[in-house]
């Protein structure tokens, strides 16, 4: 594959996309990064650019790593980086050169990491200067080309590359693997496929966004391709500051016109909700959350403000599904609708008084079955609207994983059974199912009547940090949210005839103990 090939109209790869753009809006700004701290040192790229960049970067990691050769076999460079510049040119490169980039997300441990790059073989990482010391621990733990990201491509020739690659075969090919939390263990890669990708980019809304969620996070990554398809610039923000309410109300205060859309998580949507906060979202045309149901109270309180709040549903396996756009006057925002080319493809498993969504065998976006007919079962749960049939909406998971406020998810298995090979705890159960930070509830065994809550905890705290050390950042727990029951409480604990805890149950028993953390 050459740069002096005629592009078709409709491209087959992610590289044909920008490559097309480069060539049919060359000058129009398609990203936009911040170049320091302050919100007014946003730089545009334009479509041209891009393509440059990834060009002069491409002959760089071609150099390290070499390239792809028509119709090989899959090849896999891992990327750890902050969502910066770099790290979305670098993912383009790697693209270029025929590589299929395996997407790391910055607060896997390197045990996490390490069980990716094995499931799916991938021997090279690209990382951030930043990580260099987790790198070195995965350096002892496995073989590993490695390079710090290359920033050099804003200016130099743009020699020719040449890349001997059949676009009609690279359409069915894996363009990035992104991965699952781990549901019951390590993450799982999910491979995303060119055309189906490139299909879910079509569905645009064809304005300029603003972004929170990064590049190794699927609703990032498709905002993106979203953004280049339509040829609309898209603002991220700043990869290095922590998503606070101070930092989200300068930058979107200082970007004003500039913006039409906004992307985030229901915690972003949190932050911002505050009078300024909330006048500024006003002026979007479309303010569009996912990753994790948003709170009913929050969402009524900025829809009744006028801010045009819209529910985006989607999963990697499957693409984008649904959405609540609505015509004005229509007030609810977490009902979802799914568009008519979607309706024959969904299916419904009854589970209590919810139902599982299933998506059937011939959905142009999903890239993995489940399902002996085909199918992916997607393990979300929604309610069925009472009076219009066209309505869904999102309870939550069938799964154990607990979702955070920020779209965070935390897998409580591992966790749970490092204190319960304590022998001085007889239950632990983790929650925090739309909180911003998970909490724990503690049943100690018996023998521990006499001691008391701090008592306790002084005890078990080498077991708490034992687990803590092993769970992501995100998902540790601090001291003060954890409750500790008396020893009798075990006879009230919800449980299967194997001991098993059963978690649903459990939450609703102790509703009140948890909503006072």
């Amino acid at each position: 594959m050459s740069h002096a090939q005629p592009l078709p109209a409709h491209p087959r790869t992610i590289d044909e996309l920008l490559r097309l753009r480069a060539a049919e809006h060359p000058d129009t700004p398609i990203v936009a990064h911040p170049t320091s701290d302050a919100p007014d040192s946003y730089q545009t790229h334009t479509a041209r650019q891009l393509d440059e960049y990834t060009t002069r970067a491409a002959h760089h990691y071609r150099a390290l790593f070499g390239n792809r050769t028509r119709n090989a076999p899959e090849q896999v460079v891992a990327l750890l980086s902050e969502s910066d510049l770099d790290y979305l040119v670098a993912l383009l490169a790697l693209g270029r050169l025929g590589f299929t980039v395996l997407c790391l997300s910055t607060r896997l441990g390197p045990e996490a990491i390490d069980s990716l790059l094995t499931q799916t073989g991938c021997t090279a990482l690209v990382h951030g200067t930043n990580h260099q010391p987790k790198v070195d621990r995965l350096a002892q733990r496995t073989t590993l080309r490695t390079a710090t990201l290359f920033s050099e491509y804003k200016s130099g020739p743009v020699t020719e590359l040449t890349i001997d690659l059949d676009p009609e075969f690279e359409t069915n090919t894996s363009c990035n693997i992104l991965h699952s939390s781990g549901s019951t263990g390590f993450p799982k890669p999910i491979r995303n496929i060119h055309k189906s990708y490139l299909y879910n980019a079509s569905h645009n809304l064809g304005m300029r966004g603003f972004i929170t969620p990064p590049l190794f996070h699927n609703h990032g990554m498709a905002s993106f391709l979203r953004a280049l398809h339509a040829a609309k610039t898209l603002y991220f923000y700043h990869p290095h500051l922590p998503l606070s309410t101070r930092h989200l109300l300068a930058t979107i205060r200082h970007l004003g016109p500039n913006l039409e859309v906004f992307y985030g998580v229901p915690y972003a949507l949190k932050l911002l909700a505050t009078p300024e906060g909330i006048e500024l979202l006003k002026r979007f045309k479309v303010v569009m959350f996912g990753g994790s149901a948003c709170p009913d109270e929050l969402g009524d309180q900025l829809v009744a403000a006028g801010v045009n709040l819209v529910a985006h549903y989607g999963a990697t396996k499957v693409g984008q599904l649904m959405t609540s756009q609505r015509e004005p006057g229509d007030h609810e925002w977490n009902w979802l609708r799914p568009p008519p080319a979607l309706v024959p493809y969904m299916r419904w498993r009854p589970v209590g008084d919810a139902y599982e969504l299933i998506i059937a065998d011939g959905w142009k976006s999903r890239v993995v079955s489940n399902q002996p007919d085909g199918s992916y079962a997607t393990r979300d749960l929604f309610l069925h609207h009472p009076k219009k049939k066209d309505r869904f909406k999102y309870v939550g998971r069938l799964d154990d994983w607990i979702v955070l406020v920020n779209g965070e998810k935390i897998n409580p298995v591992q966790f749970e059974h490092t204190l319960l090979a304590d022998e001085r705890i007889a239950q632990a159960v983790v929650f925090g199912q739309g909180q911003l930070a998970a909490g724990l509830i503690i049943v100690p065994a018996r023998g521990c009547e006499t001691l008391t809550e701090s008592e306790f905890l002084d005890l078990v705290q080498p077991t708490i940090d034992a687990a803590n050390a092993r769970a992501e950042a995100y998902a540790r727990i601090d001291r003060d949210y954890i409750r500790v029951l008396r020893p009798e409480a075990i006879e009230d604990c919800p449980r299967t005839d194997k001991g098993t805890v059963i978690r649903a149950a459990f939450y609703k028993k102790f509703e009140p103990l948890i909503t006072s953390v």
